[in-house]
């Protein structure tokens, strides 16, 4: 899985994860459309895409996340989830 640490977004630093197979490198929020992101609503991160315009599929929590990623997914969390689940 690639991993792309992004700058800080206010006080939320966000991790950004995909597959390995996926060259697609992402250096800005807005670059995410149209891309099958994924991310857990009513957080900071939600707010953040949709602020940006983004589309992303929405889970009610992390584990509901986790046990939806495809091959194609591009997964959003913050830095604190990521060190958790890593």
């Amino acid at each position: 899985m690639d991993v792309y640490k992004t700058t800080n977004f206010g006080n939320n630093k966000i991790v950004i994860l995909s597959n390995i197979e996926n060259e697609n490198f992402v250096s800005s929020i807005s670059e995410l459309n149209g891309h099958s992101v994924l991310a857990v609503n009513n957080t900071a991160i939600a707010k953040i895409l949709n602020n940006n315009k983004v589309d992303f599929k929405g889970f009610n929590n992390i584990n509901a996340l986790l046990n939806n990623i495809k091959e194609d997914s591009v997964i959003i969390v913050d830095n604190e989830t990521y060190n958790y689940y890593k």
